[in-house]
């Protein structure tokens, strides 16, 4: 398996119109189910900067943000004290989750687990399915082998799905 690394979110300017500051479109949709079928445990997995753990903190989730990243940890939390919202906090690798068995009912993973290698990624969902509970719900998206990145002939593979972005 590679080394889990965090984004370099130290690079990332703190603009309120950033895309990084804006939730992805399908999360109000996915807010929205969740919200129905009475939801509250959220499980932001690899919060970046906080966008989506803010909005679901907004509408009364029960809001857990995890990501590799100590700076994105650090500016997810000062973004939420600012909007008055309270979350727990981790900064770890999403390959040993620390959250207990079936302790979660929604999960949102959007662009996070295709950072790793194809070993790194059954790990991950491995993982997630650990800590959902019965009815829980997880969002993930997953990188693909037709996009530009996968198609840059200097980026080394590291296995048949997987490249290094440099």
């Amino acid at each position: 398996m590679v080394e889990s690394k965090g984004w370099k979110w130290e690079i990332v300017e703190d603009d309120k119109n950033s895309i990084w500051k804006n939730p992805s479109v399908e999360s109000y949709y996915l807010l929205n189910r969740w919200k129905t079928q009475n939801k509250t445990e959220f499980l932001d997995l690899g919060c970046g900067l906080g966008r989506h753990s803010i909005l679901f903190g907004k509408k009364g989730f029960h809001v857990h943000c995890f990501d590799i990243s100590e700076e994105a940890i650090s500016r997810t939390k000062e973004w939420a004290e600012n909007e008055g919202l309270t979350f727990e906090y981790t900064t770890g690798d999403m390959l040993k989750l620390p959250y207990k068995d079936k302790s979660m009912e929604c999960i949102l993973c959007r662009n996070v687990i295709s950072h790793s290698d194809t070993k790194g990624v059954q790990q991950v969902i491995s993982e997630i399915y650990r800590v959902m509970n019965t009815d829980a719900e997880c969002y993930l998206t997953l990188g693909s082998k037709e996009t530009w990145g996968y198609k840059q002939e200097e980026w080394p593979s590291v296995d048949e799905n997987t490249k290094i972005c440099m």
